[in-house]
């Protein structure tokens, strides 16, 4: 190479890193100022006293305007579309170790146990958490050894994205389902397993057969949070009755499972055939803003949330 063309060179990098780096400083301030829920949870700014976790399903069942309008105090949804129960882990253990922790935690517990989109998500968060760290660079091996070659890829994620969306204003408090409801086409009968008493394979929106794996995961959590003297509340949201009518034997199977732990803290709340009425949901595995609400009148019906009401 001739020396021109190696100060080229050297230009043309010193240029990327320059570029990489300085992307990626203003990346993380403005993702770190956002009210955006995991922004909010690592700048020390989640709060409340009851926090709400889970997958899509956690979002969707669980309309937080209504939640603080029933118990009267705030609530956090740190819920996210197409987390695993192992992120999920990561983030509740994360937020009760930040100061004050929540006195009561409810759960949505279809999350798969492992999923490795699930962590791609989170990719943004992962140097505020070392939990989340530990899983990027399990699923990652090299991450370590490479992250020097670019510091702004970290925020190649959808969370990075809503994070900026969110710095413009509104609350990511109000997601949710509205005026929609299921399809003729999503309530045709199928299959719920190839050979009888075989449901491993049915998709129900995260949840499968009894994994050990998600039993271990859900004891984990509550083991923390008793430490933390957190109440939980693991709540299995409404399917369609087209799932609950061809996968009852798989939902009982795991929600008694999840019931034999016998965990001090935590209340199993199986509300998988709440709902039956088309206009209350979605799809197949979620509820819209009126199932939601009607979720949540069954909930409280039961007395299951009793000790969450503030009301006086």
């Amino acid at each position: 190479l001739t020396g021109r063309r190696i100060i080229f060179v050297l230009v043309i990098v010193s240029a990327y890193f320059l570029v990489d780096r300085g992307a990626s400083i203003l990346l993380r301030h403005a993702i770190d100022a956002s009210p955006f829920r995991y922004s909010r949870l690592y700048s020390q700014k989640s709060t409340a006293p009851i926090a709400l976790f889970g997958n899509s399903r956690g979002v969707q069942a669980f309309y937080q305007p209504d939640l603080e309008r029933s118990f009267c105090q705030q609530v956090d949804n740190l819920a996210f579309n197409g987390l695993s129960m192992e992120v999920v882990e990561s983030l509740i253990k994360d937020r009760m170790d930040r100061d004050p922790a929540p006195r009561s935690i409810i759960v949505e517990m279809s999350a798969l146990n492992a999923d490795p989109r699930a962590i791609d998500l989170m990719v943004p968060y992962i140097e505020k958490s070392n939990r989340l760290l530990d899983q990027y660079e399990k699923q990652y091996q090299n991450f370590a050894r490479t992250s020097w070659l670019s510091h702004s890829r970290i925020f190649n994620s959808e969370l990075s994205f809503r994070a900026l969306y969110y710095l413009l204003g509104g609350s990511d408090q109000h997601w949710i389902i509205r005026d929609r409801t299921i399809t003729d086409g999503m309530k045709i009968p199928f299959q719920a397993a190839a050979t009888p008493g075989d449901f491993s394979g049915l998709n129900l929106g995260g949840l499968y057969d009894v994994d050990p794996a998600v039993l271990g995961t859900i004891s984990r959590i509550a083991t923390e949070g008793l430490r933390h003297g957190v109440d939980f509340y693991f709540v299995l949201a409404p399917y369609h009755p087209v799932i609950t009518k061809s996968a009852a034997p798989q939902i009982d199977k795991f929600v008694n499972a999840v019931r034999q732990l016998n965990l001090r803290n935590v209340n199993v709340i199986d509300a998988s055939r709440a709902l039956s009425d088309d206009k209350l949901f979605a799809d197949r595995v979620h509820t819209n803003l009126e199932g939601s609400q009607a979720l949540l009148s069954w909930l409280l019906k039961s007395g299951v949330f009793t000790k969450l009401n503030n009301c006086r």
